[in-house]
């Protein structure tokens, strides 16, 4: 802490490179889902796409945000994790 840096400032550093993480690896399994399914002959379920998606707006977008911006956080987090979920039940089916 040589800048002298608030304990704030690193959890919100902290914060965002997970939730970075969370963007770039859920958004490459995405990608790699939906190419591998349009690319081959295996055919990768719709649910699981939409599960990735999910997960990538539930922990990475909603954090990555303005936290003052508190409706459009809520909405990205109950949005992401109904699809989520939305996507868990398709696996299902």
């Amino acid at each position: 802490m040589a800048d002298s840096e608030s304990p704030a400032d690193i959890s919100t550093s902290r914060r965002t490179k997970a939730a970075r993480f969370c963007v770039i690896a859920f958004g490459l399994l995405l990608v790699t889902s939906l190419a591998v399914s349009s690319l081959s002959a295996i055919s990768i379920e719709p649910g699981m796409s939409m599960t990735f998606a999910g997960a990538m707006v539930a922990c990475g977008f909603a954090e990555l945000i303005d936290q003052n911006q508190r409706t459009l956080v809520a909405a990205l987090r109950f949005g992401g994790m109904a699809t989520m979920l939305l996507g868990f039940l398709l696996q299902l089916l």
